[in-house]
Parts: structure tokens; sequence; C-alpha cells
């Protein structure tokens, strides 16, 4: 008599909904089992926006087409036959160059969107509670030497990093993203995201210090950005407020 044991691997979904809760159990483990405060939240959570930034980087130069049907619904109506034929006329050395550029197009821009961001974080909402001189320098290198020096953000940042992996490799793997995804989209993809979610912690984590707040309020901050991660990954359709209504 034979016996036959199946095996049922959690669908893609779960699996990158499961990748999101563990990348954000990461401060959650750090605040409630080496105490940390808001400050190595919002450390862990700009350096996350870093690593987004790579992978989308990766994401850019695998993926196929410039534009796809999601990429059309959130251009206006008069311009969408003019974007396709722009791409689908050009050879490939012209499409590969187009590729490339983009990629680099996207490390300025995102890196400065980072840069920004840093510096009204650590040199501007939260430069008292680090060190005056330091956070008053707006070195961001050396700013993140003085917290990655701290007891557990590296290898929180490693977690955080490995998580971001299977996702990524679940998309590529499973959902064949790169084969039915779109440049531009790739391009535009993490800022709604990054801009939600950090917004939440660059006013969240200062507020949290200033009125010198329990380790709950943190752990509050932690649950929301949580919360904004699913939601937006739930919700399907992330270019959504970008769509061309129909005309009339």
């Amino acid at each position: 008599m034979s016996i036959q044991i199946q095996t049922t691997l959690p669908s893609p979904s779960r699996v990158t909904a499961w990748t999101i809760i563990a990348a954000n159990l990461v401060p959650l483990i750090g605040v409630l089992f080496r105490g940390w405060d808001a400050m190595e939240v919002a450390f862990l959570y700009w350096s996350e926006t870093i690593i987004i930034g790579a992978f989308q980087v990766v994401k850019i130069l695998i993926t196929r087409e410039y534009v796809n049907s999601k990429a059309l619904a959130i251009t206006p109506e008069k311009d969408r036959e003019e974007m396709l034929d722009n791409w689908q006329r050009q050879k490939g050395g012209v499409k590969l160059f187009m590729r490339w550029f983009l990629a680099a197009f996207f490390v300025v821009h995102y890196g400065f969107f980072i840069f920004v961001q840093g510096m009204i974080l650590f040199s501007v909402l939260l430069t008292s509670f680090i060190d005056p001189e330091l956070g008053g320098s707006g070195d961001l290198f050396k700013i993140a030497a003085y917290f990655l020096e701290k007891p557990g953000i590296q290898s929180s940042l490693i977690a955080i990093g490995v998580a971001h992996l299977v996702h990524f490799l679940q998309g590529v793997l499973f959902e064949k993203s790169y084969l039915n995804g779109s440049i531009i989209l790739e391009f535009i993809g993490p800022y709604k995201r990054i801009f939600i979610q950090q917004l939440v912690v660059i006013f969240g984590a200062p507020l949290i210090l200033v009125l010198g707040a329990p380790a709950a309020a943190v752990i509050v901050l932690v649950l929301l950005k949580t919360w904004f991660d699913l939601r937006s990954f739930r919700k399907g359709d992330e270019f959504f407020w970008l769509k061309q209504s129909p005309s009339p």
C-alpha cells in the first residue's frame, strides 16, 4: 500500500503578505526586546527606503515592456497611441539605452528623495535626540554609522533586506512580473507607498520623542506603518489614484 503525501504551497499573494509582515516585525522586536525608541525605528524605516529602491532598479532593468495595460490606464487617452508607437518602433539598441537611462535617472531622482528625507528626519527633526553636532553636520554617512553601531541594527537591516528579497523573488519566479510589467510603472512604483509610510515616520517619530511617550506609542507607530504596507498590497491596483477617467 502506497501512501501519498500532498503538499500545498502557499499562494504567491500570501507569501508576499507574510514578507511584508516579517519586515515590519523587525522594528517591533527591537522595541519590545532591545529597548529601542522611535529614533532607531525611524532609521530602520529610512534604510528600508534605500533597500526598496535598490530592488526597484533591478526591476526597471529586467522588465520587458515600457508600457502595459496599467500604464495606459494612467495615461491621458489622447497620448496612449503615441506612447505605444514611440516604444514599439524603436530598435533593440535604443530600447536598451532607454531602459538603462531610466534606471540611472531613477537612481539620481530617488537618491535625492532619500537624501532630502534623511536630512529632514535626522538633521532637523531628530538632531537634538542624536548628537547636535552629528545631526547638524548634515553628513548622512556619519549619521548612518552612528546608528549602525547600535546593538541589533545591522542584523535587523539584514532581516529586512531578506524579507524584501523574498518579495522580489516571489514576483519574478511566481508572478513573472518582468514579462507583463511596465518599465515606466516600475519607475514610479515605490513613490506613493514610500511617501505615505514615511509621512507616518517623519511626523510620528519626532512627536513620540518630544512628548516622551512610552514604548507603547512606538509600537502603535510600527503597527500603523504595517497597516499602510498591507493595505497598499491588498489594494491590488497601486496606481488607481492616477487612472484617467473615460472621456464623456
